[in-house]
């Protein structure tokens, strides 16, 4: 950058710090959690090697896009391998508030 700014008269600078998206991108990716991975050959393959991961607690169905390729090239079955560890505690707490207004 030396080199560049004695070359010519003008003003050469960086302006922000590149530091922040790293932890923005990672803040993103800790919104997928939940986990799905297909059991059939697409497990091997690039770039996402069976992987279907999601912010909302939607399996993958005929609504996906690619749905209809992944039938035909691979043909297998997603299984749900990871989710919110409150997950459950949030579905039985809803529950039993569900439960009190009907008794």
């Amino acid at each position: 950058m030396g080199r560049l700014k004695g070359t010519d008269d003008g003003l050469l600078s960086c302006i922000g710090t590149f530091d922040v998206e790293p932890l923005k991108i990672q803040k993103i990716l800790n919104n997928f959690k939940n986990w799905w991975r297909c059991d059939g050959p697409c497990k091997n393959r690039k770039p996402f090697f069976g992987f279907v991961k999601r912010a909302m607690n939607r399996p993958p169905s005929s609504r996906d896009p690619w749905w209809i390729e992944h039938l035909n090239t691979c043909g297998g079955i997603f299984n749900k391998i990871r989710e919110p560890e409150d997950f459950t505690e949030k579905n039985m707490i809803f529950l039993l508030s569900v439960y009190r207004k009907v008794a």
